[in-house]
Order: C-alpha cells, then structure tokens, then sequence
C-alpha cells in the first residue's frame, strides 16, 4: 500500500542520514586523535626547549637570556593587552550603535502606525 511505501522511503533515508552520521563521527574521532598527538609532540618539544634554555643559563651562570625573553614577552603581552582593549571597546561602540538602530527602528514603526491611523 501507499503507507508501506512511504514508511520504505522513509526508512531509507533513515538509514542513509545514519551511515552519514556514524562516517562522519568516525572522521571526527580520527581528527580528535591526530591532534591530541599533535599536541603531545608540541608538548615534548615545549619541554625540551626550557630545558635547552635552563642549560644554557647555568652555562652562562646568569639568567640573562631568560630575562630578555622575559622582557619580549612581556611587552607582547602589553600590546595583545591593548589590542584586546581595544577590542573592547569597538565592541561597546558596535552594541551602542546596535541600540541606537534599534531605537531609530522603533520610532519608524510608530510613525507608520501614525500614518496609518
């Protein structure tokens, strides 16, 4: 019957959107582990460069090399900081101006209820 049909139809698109789904998960799952070997790799190399790093200062004797880092980073810090102020307060404006539109829209709609009337 028709209702046996439809049910059919439906059934297999049921089943093809799963096969999707589970195919897609799958590629998901392989993603995931990929990079959580990535990062272990990065991890690893983190690691061995403070090593490096930490023997090359008691080489020295002094941590003077560390301090410029320290210094460079902390000055990019202070400039992401900025940025993200920055940022900030773009995203004020941008909200302000938002209500001001909203605002604007408000009074339009009044005034054609107004002419309508």
């Amino acid at each position: 019957s028709m209702c046996e049909i439809n049910l059919e139809a439906e059934l297999f698109t049921l089943q093809d959107s799963n096969a999707k789904l589970v195919a897609a998960l799958q590629e998901a799952n392989g993603s995931v582990e990929h990079w959580k070997k990535q990062l272990a790799e990065y991890q690893e190399e983190t690691d061995r460069l403070r090593d490096q790093v930490a023997e090359l200062e008691a080489q020295l004797g002094h941590p003077a090399a560390g301090q410029t880092v320290r210094e460079e980073l902390s000055r990019s810090l202070e400039e992401l900081e900025a940025l993200l102020s920055a940022k900030d307060q773009e995203i004020h404006n941008l909200q302000s101006k938002k209500t001001d539109v909203g605002e604007l829209e408000k009074e339009r709609e009044e005034a054609m209820q107004r002419l309508q009337v």
